[in-house]
């Protein structure tokens, strides 16, 4: 193997190396969606979504959610809020005159579009891959 082939004295760097990129490689894949993992051929459950949102918001303090009621099918009805400075309190961000913007996704059965490019939205902010709308 490639570790018996290492000067003794390499091998501890070089498998902390290994085990640094396979750990970027599982945080990366983390991520994904499942809309995108499958082509877009399958997209989230109810409860695949509700996961996935809570993951994104342990992973970036710019996310908050919360549940405001119930769905009309009785489930948890949830409010995701997405805060470049972290402040979740509306009248605050009333005071301060910032935007909110409001996407309802998922109201009518069998249209998960939006469910899924609301995650991905959501998701390349907070990488920084795409830029909020200015405030």
């Amino acid at each position: 193997m490639i570790f018996n082939s290492l000067n003794r004295k390499w091998r501890p760097l070089a498998l902390a190396a290994l085990l640094a990129a396979s750990f970027q490689t599982t945080q990366a894949q983390d991520l994904t969606t499942k809309y995108e993992r499958s082509g877009a051929r399958e997209t989230v459950t109810y409860a695949e979504c509700i996961d996935y949102w809570k993951m994104l918001v342990r992973r970036f303090p710019q996310l908050h959610i919360r549940e405001i009621g119930s769905t009309d099918a009785g489930f948890p009805l949830h409010l995701v809020t997405l805060s470049p400075d972290r402040d979740f309190d509306y009248a605050s961000l009333h005071r301060k005159n910032r935007r909110i913007i409001l996407i309802n996704n998922g109201i009518h059965p069998g249209e998960p579009d939006g469910i899924d490019a609301t995650m991905m939205l959501a998701r390349d902010i907070c990488l920084g891959k795409k830029s909020s709308p200015p405030t």
